[in-house]
């Protein structure tokens, strides 16, 4: 899940601001070049510059926000004319400081040079108004993206973690089921048991594994029931060459752990469990086979298959596919899941 930053946005927007003042200087300062010497030049480029930017920035940063969210619109009004006055003022107040040749100050003077400059005011105000729509939007789609983005990760820890619990305690339900039946296999079972918590721990907070790994927790896995359920075929065909995909961790044991939870009966010597996994064009696909028992059957699936089925939502959306079926007293899962190569 990639994320763009409340950082990243602001970067750019700030990028963007100096970008334009800094070409908005050079610009107007190579356009009165054609009018009048660098040093008027500089001087009236560097007037307008300092008075847009004041008057952009406290218009966006002070004024508008009492438009768009106290909604006091007189007030706005009001402070809005003062600002542009004030920096009319200031225009011609650097104007009559710098320029001494009679004839500029006596054009300065004039009502048409005030109706420029005001109208040139007015002009950046509502250039700007639309900017700073178009900026609090940017900033409130990411700070969105980032908040959508922090409770997906937050709900696939939680997710993560159910798996561990809910694996232990099925696993400590065989180790119970030994040790009732005072049986020697009790003491393999706990080192086993050892060994996938470990791979729990190491790897299970991580955001993906390598295939191969999660291939050899799951071959753990079935070690420990068969030694568990002595009467189940237990079948696992896999590619034979595995390329350098990673996937996330846990994510086949839930439908493993489903089968031996609900298609195993204990009375019966006709159980099996099969599972296939084949990779082809980078995607992977995960079938596992057992015995469908109407008795054993629920209405759900449990927690195991409930949690998988949000974190493929989570991580995969619609690019991935998980399909159940019931044939011949066989009950199928086959998950499909594109890979990414490391």
């Amino acid at each position: 899940m990639k994320q763009t930053s409340i950082q990243q946005v602001q970067r750019v927007l700030i990028g963007g601001q100096v970008f334009f003042w800094v070409s908005y200087f050079l610009f107007f300062t190579l356009y009165e070049k054609s009018f009048m010497s660098w040093k008027n030049a500089f001087f009236q480029s560097g007037k307008f510059f300092i008075v847009n930017i004041t008057l952009v920035y406290v218009h966006m940063y002070g004024l508008l926000p009492l438009l768009i969210h106290k909604r006091k619109y007189l007030q706005y009004i009001l402070l809005l004319a003062l600002l542009i006055i004030t920096m009319v003022y200031a225009e011609l107040s650097l104007e009559r400081l710098v320029y001494k040749n009679p004839a500029r100050l006596k054009y300065i003077n004039q009502t048409p040079h005030l109706i420029y400059l005001l109208g040139m005011d007015i002009i950046v105000i509502m250039i700007s108004s639309p900017i700073k729509f178009a900026l609090d939007y940017f900033r409130l789609q990411a700070k969105q993206q980032q908040t959508a983005n922090q409770q997906l990760i937050a709900e696939m820890k939680y997710l993560k973690l159910q798996v561990n619990p809910h694996f232990l305690f099925n696993t400590l339900n065989s180790l119970y089921y030994l040790t009732q039946n005072k049986s020697d296999l009790a003491s393999d079972v706990v080192q086993k048991l050892a060994h996938l918590m470990r791979y729990l721990l190491e790897k299970g907070s991580e955001e993906n594994v390598q295939l191969s790994e999660e291939i050899a927790f799951v071959e753990a896995y079935l070690q420990l029931e068969k030694i568990r359920i002595a009467q189940c075929e237990i079948q696992f065909d896999k590619s034979e060459t595995l390329p350098n995909y990673q996937v996330p961790p846990l994510l086949f044991i839930p439908l493993v752990e489903n089968a031996f939870k609900h298609g195993i009966d204990k009375s019966s010597a006709h159980n099996f469990v099969h599972l296939s996994l084949v990779v082809d064009s980078n995607t992977l696909t995960f079938t596992i086979r057992n015995a469908f028992l109407n008795s054993l059957q629920k209405s759900d699936s449990g927690i195991g298959l409930t949690n998988l089925q949000k974190r493929l939502d989570l991580l995969y959306q619609s690019s991935y596919t998980l399909d159940t079926q019931v044939t011949d007293q066989t009950f199928q899962a086959i998950l499909q899941i594109p890979l990414t190569n490391q």
